[in-house]
């Protein structure tokens, strides 16, 4: 196509200028610098771009393909030369390397376009229309959007009760400084600093950034991360409800995009299930009320697990941009997330196993892989244009991602064998790997029912062990000790741990559904393999935590919730068509469908009416003598300082308590140091211990340095006092507790 000579005239002026510019900031190019106000040529560029695109407009409409193009072409000169100039010196306004990149992003849609037009990606489609109102209405029905609303409104309710009587563990560290600073340095235009936290926990400083509106946080902390709000004006629970409320509604309106994705592969009523389970979950309403970054990676990483999987199923290119945004959101909330890439690149060889392929594996393997790097491509762009600190140092998107603390022991035996299988493809014509998929799919049931069948074992074993008495692991003594036990416990062991907050930490009817779905029943290709998809992605989790001998608490494998939700939804869907098609009284009920999912709705309400703190909460099949929330986030904090500040004088009593968030709502004095050096001039009244803090206290109390001190105070023999003067038990379980006993119950100094 000839391209104007106006055109060509406006590109070579804006290069030139842009050279002029650029070599301002280099001293080798000193002949060429003509002014040391940049004014001119910020103006010069800006009337330049404005000619070029008036020109580019005049040859094609803009939202033809062609206007990108000439858009892409008009520029790349100049972007060479401002990343040629920003490559030598960064002293540049931050528009120019926030200009490259964003010039870097709209080529990559402009290409991720030109694949899909070319068939690279496989028969994808760039229609949409179940946005069309009446493809919408029909598709899911008014029951459906009705049910999704009020389990939606379920969990506002819940997430909202309570949310300020309560002191959550690390949340001092976003309220007062990460969340604070990112804002802070944003709005200072401090772009390099926005990177608050190795997290990173960008969506939360988001999503909790509205309460700066509303509160300050120094004016509630006494020092640094300390809060006690002291003064009399001020209550504590204002600075938590300032930061937890729009948390919990931007989590509450991201909920229903679960029910929707599940839609195309579930369909309305096995999406209702699936969503039913995830919405009315105790553990995740719990979490969502806790400024925390895993409050919000439950809901980005499983959002963009699901999506990837519609787009395999169903080839509509939203579902795959969804996707990748989805993964950069979860990106910059917490860099596990990272563990999706790995599972979505090895997804590419089971997913050619276990299904019906038209394909050869090479041509396979090259949709495959390109699809894989447009869903990576899409995501890091959202982790770019989201972190500021990305603006003016691109690099550390490797630091996000493949060179990220959460990828540290992986990366190099990815690489590798990312490096392996491309060799194989592109110089062997994937001879090797083809010969070993061919090899695979001839045992594609067996390596189905046995990842199954693993799966179903664990179950069993789990729940097994822990209803009699964990006579074989004790999965609470391994639990107390996350990230220290593998210096007791081998890594089988652990592996086997991580399922028991998983599997006891839901409703035993989720987990009946969830082991249901294990059984073939006339299941359907998507549905087998959706099956598949998330009980391979638990069982990889679980075992990459063991290698990296981390156990899982139920925070730590928070995403897996979500999955297991939807893996339950499926389970009581199938046993529900079991009833149906077998039984004729079942049939003959009106609607047996909507009376399932109102049983099920029915039994999720009453279970959380009944836990009064859903973090915490364990299944039924637990006995009450165990609990699956052994390192709590500060469950019972509240109740005992309320406890404390009723007594008489309250306000001039001191007490030790070895759960700090005792310390946000009590009144009076509170310490929780380990010597008599930290106590109050005139001595203790009380002390105030918890199930969960005591494995960390008698780890204090063994240390070397304590034990030498005269003024030790032996504050872990009050976890062996049976008496206390107040007690209570985390959802009525013994295994959780918060005590208060009276300081001279014991003789409490050890010279």
């Amino acid at each position: 196509m000839t391209i104007p000579f106006r055109l060509q005239l406006t590109c070579i002026l804006f290069s030139l200028v842009t050279l002029l510019f650029v070599s301002q900031q280099i001293s080798w190019l000193s002949f060429l610098h003509l002014s040391t106000d940049n004014t001119p040529f910020y103006g010069a560029l800006f009337l330049l771009s404005g000619i070029g695109i008036v020109l580019i407009l005049k040859k094609s409409a803009p939202q033809h393909a062609s206007f990108t193009r000439s858009v892409l072409r008009f520029f790349f000169p100049g972007i060479l030369l401002f990343s040629f100039g920003y490559a030598i010196s960064s002293n540049f306004h931050f528009l120019v390397p926030l200009g490259i990149g964003l010039y870097v992003i709209v080529a990559f849609g402009y290409l991720v376009f030109s694949l899909v037009q070319k068939g690279s990606l496989g028969q994808v489609t760039t229609k949409m229309p179940v946005f069309e109102n009446a493809v919408f209405r029909k598709k899911h029905g008014n029951f459906s959007l009705a049910s999704v609303f009020f389990a939606t409104l379920l969990f506002f309710s819940f997430g909202l009760f309570h949310l300020a009587q309560f002191a959550a563990v690390d949340e001092p560290l976003w309220m007062d400084g990460r969340i604070t600073r990112f804002w802070k340095n944003l709005a200072e235009r401090d772009f390099e600093k926005t990177d608050v936290s190795d997290k990173p926990g960008i969506t939360l400083a988001i999503a909790s950034g509205p309460g700066l509106f509303f509160v300050t946080p120094k004016d509630y902390r006494d020092t640094r991360f300390i809060f006690n709000a002291k003064d009399a004006s001020l209550d504590i629970q204002d600075l938590y409800f300032a930061f937890r409320l729009p948390l919990l509604i931007v989590i509450t309106l991201f909920l229903p995009l679960f029910y929707f994705f599940l839609v195309p592969l579930l369909g309305s009523t096995g999406a209702l299930f699936g969503y039913f389970t995830i919405a009315l979950s105790p553990v995740l309403i719990g979490m969502s009320k806790i400024v925390n970054p895993d409050s919000l990676l439950w809901l980005f990483a499983p959002l963009s697990f699901l999506t990837y999987l519609v787009f395999l199923e169903k080839k509509t290119l939203r579902t795959l941009v969804f996707s990748g945004i989805f993964l950069g959101l979860a990106l910059l909330t917490k860099y596990v997330a990272n563990f999706l890439i790995v599972f979505f690149f090895g997804y590419i060889f089971l997913r050619y196993i276990t299904q019906k392929n038209n394909l050869p594996f090479r041509e396979y393997f090259k949709q495959s892989f390109l699809t894989f790097l447009v869903w990576l491509g899409i995501g890091l762009a959202t982790l770019y244009l989201l972190l500021p600190a990305l603006w003016l140092k691109p690099g550390q998107l490797f630091t996000s991602t493949i060179l990220s603390q959460a990828f540290e022991k992986v990366a190099p035996l990815f690489l590798v064998m990312v490096s392996l299988i491309l060799l194989d493809q592109y110089w062997l014509r994937s001879r090797l790997m083809t010969g070993l998929m061919d090899t695979a799919t001839r045992f594609k049931r067996e390596i189905m029912q046995s990842i199954l069948g693993v799966f179903g074992i664990l179950v069993l074993f789990v729940v097994g062990n822990s209803m009699f008495g964990m006579p074989v692991i004790n999965f609470m003594e391994i639990l107390a000790s996350p990230k220290s036990i593998y210096q007791l416990s081998d890594r089988v062991v652990i592996f086997l741990t991580n399922f028991y907050p998983l599997f006891l930490g839901v409703p035993s009817v989720v987990l009946l559904g969830a082991f249901i779905a294990l059984f073939p029943r006339q299941k359907s290709d998507i549905l087998s393999r959706l099956i598949l998809a998330i009980v391979t992605f638990i069982l990889l989790y679980s075992f990459a935590s063991a290698i990296n001998q981390v156990v899982l608490i139920n925070r730590y494998q928070i995403i897996l919730y979500p999955l297991i939700g939807i893996l339950s939804g499926i389970g009581l869907m199938t046993a529900t068509e079991f009833l149906v098609s077998r039984f004729s009284f079942v049939r003959a009920l009106p609607h047996p469908y909507s009376i399932a999912l109102g049983f099920l709705l029915f039994i999720s309400v009453t279970i959380l009416a009944h836990t009064p703190f859903p973090l915490s909460f364990s299944s039924s099949l637990l006995p009450r003598a165990y609990t699956t929330d052994i390192k709590d986030m500060g469950s019972g904090s509240y109740e005992a300082a309320e406890y404390l500040n009723n007594l008489p004088d309250a306000k001039n009593l001191a007490i030790w308590t070895d759960k700090r968030g005792v310390c946000k709502f009590f009144i009076g004095t509170c310490t929780d140091g380990f010597d008599f050096a930290s106590l109050p001039e005139g001595g203790l009244d009380y002390v105030v211990i918890s199930a969960g803090r005591e494995s960390r206290t008698d780890r204090m109390m063994r240390n070397p340095y304590l034990l030498n001190d005269v003024g030790l105070v032996r504050y872990d023999t009050y976890y062996e006092q049976f008496q206390p003067l107040w007690e209570l038990l985390i959802n009525g379980r013994e295994a959780q507790f918060v005590r208060i006993f009276p300081f001279d119950t014991i003789d409490s100094p050890i010279p």
